[in-house]
């Protein structure tokens, strides 16, 4: 009987031998056959013969969000039964929950199913921890001119927060069953069934959100609608449901008894964060900034505000293309009112208001809460250094470097 030859002896002819694959183990092998077996029940699964009926795409009327956002459409009210499949084209993968409701079929509160892994791609549109400890220039939920507080203002607007973000439609674009436009990903979110015997014929809502905004730039949301095919018939139909019942019931046998085999959703059961409060822009701090809409951070069994930031790259700051003032900023306000807000995380350090220079005079910006790269860390507000040309915006933060 031959034998495997040990790695890295050659063949009598002087040729190498093949690398063999190593042996696997036997937690490896059992992984394999569990992973076969599911593969198989998956291909066992009854098919209805759904047909397209009806296509939408929806788009966000903001490049950086984490909802939630909201689509409606009606039901097809069809004879037998319909889906809904919900998915995304774009240029990187999201991450997030979908939930498909539907009037007439229970609790619409559910929390939904999780979809992507999108992290790194949506960067641009959250802060890591290193940018956190840089931001300095950042306002809060708006900005004031002079002689006037905002404070009431945000509040007022925070106390009424508007419905999730209806998606507007994109009517021009058309979309086969399943496909996105030439060039873009395809990320399914949901496909939901509706077979019992009740129609469709009212409303079905689709809503998304997610727990770090995603960069929504070119992304368009997809709703369609399916129907089961009109040659469908009464037996024909009973027999599907009876086959699609009993095959559930293998699945969920499966699922109980290989447990270690599926993901469990750590972030079942968590509400959609509220609508985004209602922002107004400080004064560019510099020439290269870029505004970073403020998001809501999950923190615990809540949901904490971060208000919105300029992020100042540090060839601005290097390069002298930070702000530059005639004169100096006036004596810092007091905020007896902002500081009565409820901190929105025990880690969770005030911001003093500052005053910015848009330009033209001095705008004062409100205090907010913010959250540090690190527990224990102090702010340290942004200063205006004297120069011969004026008095320059040197960025503060977590952690200032004095240049």
């Amino acid at each position: 009987m031959l034998s495997l030859a040990p790695l890295g002896l050659t063949t009598m002819c002087g040729g190498s031998s093949p690398s063999a694959p190593p042996a696997k183990s036997p937690e490896e092998v059992a992984r394999d056959a569990k992973s076969r077996e599911l593969d198989a029940l998956y291909k066992e699964e009854p098919k209805t013969p759904y047909v397209l009926d009806r296509s939408q795409a929806f788009r966000a009327s903001r490049e950086c969000g984490q909802g939630p956002f909201r689509v409606e459409v009606t039901g097809l009210d069809a004879k037998y039964g319909e889906r809904v499949d919900v998915y995304a084209c774009g240029p990187r993968e999201l991450a997030g929950r979908v939930r498909v409701s539907a009037d007439g079929y229970g609790d619409a509160t559910g929390d939904g199913q999780a979809f992507g892994y999108g992290g790194a791609e949506n960067a641009r549109c959250k802060a890591s921890d290193a940018e956190v400890a840089r931001v300095s220039d950042a306002g809060s939920s708006s900005a004031a001119s002079p002689g006037h507080s905002s404070a009431h203002a945000a509040k007022t607007a925070a106390a009424k927060p508007a419905e999730g973000e209806q998606l507007r439609e994109e009517a021009s674009v058309a979309l086969e069953q399943g496909k996105c436009p030439a060039g873009m990903r395809h990320e399914y979110l949901a496909s939901t069934e509706y077979r019992a015997s009740l129609p469709l014929h009212g409303k079905v809502r689709v809503e998304i959100w997610s727990g770090e905004p995603n960069d929504l730039r070119d992304v368009l949301f997809v709703v369609q609608q399916l129907r089961v095919d009109s040659s469908m018939t009464d037996a024909a139909w009973d027999k599907l449901q009876k086959d699609k019942d009993a095959w559930y019931a293998r699945f969920a046998a499966f699922e109980k008894s290989h447990d270690d085999m599926f993901i469990h959703d750590e972030d079942a059961g968590f509400a959609p964060p509220p609508p985004p409060k209602a922002e107004t822009q400080p004064p560019k701090p510099s020439v290269h900034a870029e505004w970073v809409p403020g998001y809501y951070h999950r923190n615990g069994t809540a949901w904490a505000w971060i208000p919105g930031w300029w992020r100042v790259p540090d060839a601005d700051v290097q390069q002298k293309l930070t702000v530059v003032a005639p004169t100096a900023p006036p004596p810092p306000r007091d905020e007896p009112s902002a500081r009565e807000e409820v901190a929105p995380a025990p880690e969770a350090v005030w911001a003093p208001g500052q005053w910015q220079w848009d330009g033209a005079r001095w705008v004062w910006v409100t205090g907010a809460w913010r959250m540090p790269p690190r527990q224990g860390m102090a702010w340290q507000a942004p200063r205006w250094r004297p120069e011969a040309r004026g008095f320059v915006l040197v960025p503060g933060g977590w952690s200032i470097r004095v240049r």
